[in-house]
């Protein structure tokens, strides 16, 4: 009898099938089966909850991602394409009665769990990248499209509002009179066409959130008795575990004002607390102490490490030096969204250099004092979620994933207290500081000189207490590995 989980076991006999027994990856595919079938057996005789939602579309994600990289196809083409559909025995579902997802190409990685997680619950969405067919006109299917499906899901995010796309099918939609449910993916100033209409707000815990789902469900007509939720942040699918440390509002995100510029938030001025307090923190370092309260003014700083995609923009402009893992001059098509790597110092201050002399502000590495309090808040936390570890919001050791993941991957449980994504983990980042062994010496931030520079962070291949908010490390401003990347800043007159 086919249902809701027959497309999974159809879409993995398919992954599995394309791989081989003989490829690199099968084992891990192989691995990553188990755990997915163990989770619909689950589901299928205990009910589908909340967390099992969670931890499948985690599992997803990472089917995907070994999809991608392997066979240059996603878990989700093959999960819902209509092969699929009709081997699980679905009857085919009208455009009219079909919801059209809009959203902006770089806020793919959300959108299309968020379009996943509804799929599992019934909704019929209408997803470019999942249903148009090899050797369709990309434009004009996504245009009929937006005229057939009855229904719009518009996701908005800075980089959405700005997207002439997106902005086309809201048109089209308000056009067409067709119902629209706007879903809140990352603040932004709301589309004027858009401010009397309700929203769903998955700004706090990102698409796996239990009760914004059940709002879109229930805006959707799918789940009756659910009401549409309001702008308040909802807990996630874990709200009943105790917090390990007190939330922070974070301020908002800044819009990128040209295309290759990244996504700035604003960190306001005010004290932190820097370094480790043994007392607190087992994993404490002497090189972390003493821990200490620093008054630093306001400033901005990129929400994420900066990708390949921003450093190609760099790269192309300037001719300058291609990272090791770049093939023919660009990266691979599969990593778009990942942190650049294999970075010196010096490749991150001449992307600084060219970023200031196009945009017209002193971009320039953050110094170490101002990475951290980025990373950590004002509190001190020893994580930027909490004084716990916890290896389902980073990409540590722990993680197991071995390699850079999607920036913002982990958001927004992983983020700190300030919108900061990525600050534990995947890669380590460069700082304008220049290395000491304790600080009680005071910052030198010249950039002159061939001193090492600190690095914070920690990266994928590193275990947890190597990717604490304090954890700190030296590096030659020559070298560049397959781990090292970075993020800059702009003064708070100049953002």
């Amino acid at each position: 009898m086919s249902d809701v989980f027959t497309r999974y076991e159809l879409a993995l006999e398919q992954l599995l099938a394309r791989l081989g027994k003989q490829h690199p990856r099968a084992a891990e595919a192989r691995t990553l089966e188990a755990r997915l079938r163990e989770n619909i057996a689950a589901a299928r005789r205990y009910g589908d909850t909340d967390t099992r939602q969670a931890q499948r579309a985690q599992i997803r994600e990472a089917l995907d991602l070994l999809a991608v990289e392997a066979l240059n196809v996603t878990f989700n083409e093959l999960l819902y394409s209509p092969e699929r559909a009709a081997e699980a025995g679905e009857a085919p579902v009208a455009m009219a009665e079909r919801v059209f997802l809009a959203y902006s190409h770089q806020d793919e990685a959300f959108a299309h769990r968020l379009a996943a997680n509804l799929r599992d619950q019934g909704v019929a969405l209408w997803v470019d990248r999942w249903d148009i067919q090899p050797g369709t006109d990309w434009d004009q299917a996504i245009d009929d499209a937006a005229y057939d499906c009855g229904r719009f899901l518009i996701v908005l995010s800075p980089t959405a509002v700005r997207s002439p796309d997106v902005r086309g099918e809201l048109r089209i939609a308000i056009a067409e009179r067709k119902p629209i449910i706007p879903v809140l993916y990352r603040a932004c100033r709301i589309p004027r066409q858009l401010q009397l209409v309700q929203y769903v707000d998955f700004t706090a815990c990102g698409p796996d959130d239990g009760p914004a789902l059940r709002a879109v469900l229930g805006a959707l007509g799918v789940g009756a008795g659910h009401e549409l939720a309001t702008n308040t942040r909802m807990p996630g699918p874990d709200a009943q575990m105790e917090p390990t440390a007190a939330p922070v509002s974070p301020p908002p995100v800044q819009e990128p004002r040209q295309p290759f510029e990244p996504e700035m938030v604003r960190i306001p001025a005010g004290e932190f607390l820097m370094g480790s307090d043994p007392q607190k923190d087992k994993d404490a370092q002497n090189n972390e102490q003493p821990q200490q309260r620093l008054h630093l003014p306001e400033y901005s700083i990129t929400r994420t490490p900066v990708t390949n995609a921003q450093y190609a923009a760099f790269v192309r402009a300037e001719n300058h030096r291609v990272p090791n893992h770049w093939k023919k001059g660009a990266p691979p098509q599969s990593q778009y969204n990942h942190p650049v790597v294999n970075i010196s110092w010096h490749d991150a201050m001449s992307y600084c250099r060219w970023l200031a002399e196009k945009t017209g502000r002193p971009y320039t590495l953050p110094t170490e004092a101002q990475w951290e309090k980025a990373a950590r808040g004002a509190d001190g936390r020893i994580y930027p979620w909490g004084n716990t570890f916890d290896s389902a919001r980073c990409n540590t050791k722990e993680s197991g994933v071995g390699r850079t993941t999607p920036v913002g991957r982990y958001s927004p449980a992983g983020d700190s207290p300030y919108g900061c994504a990525d600050m534990a983990g995947n890669v380590w980042e460069w700082c304008l500081t220049k290395w000491r062994d304790s600080y009680r010496q005071p910052e030198d931030n010249d950039p002159a000189g061939s001193e090492s520079r600190v690095l914070r962070g920690g990266a994928f291949d590193f275990f947890s207490r190597l990717v604490r908010c304090a954890y700190r490390r030296s590096g030659s401003p020559n070298l560049h590995w397959e781990d090292y990347g970075f993020r800059v800043v702009v003064a708070a007159g100049d953002a």
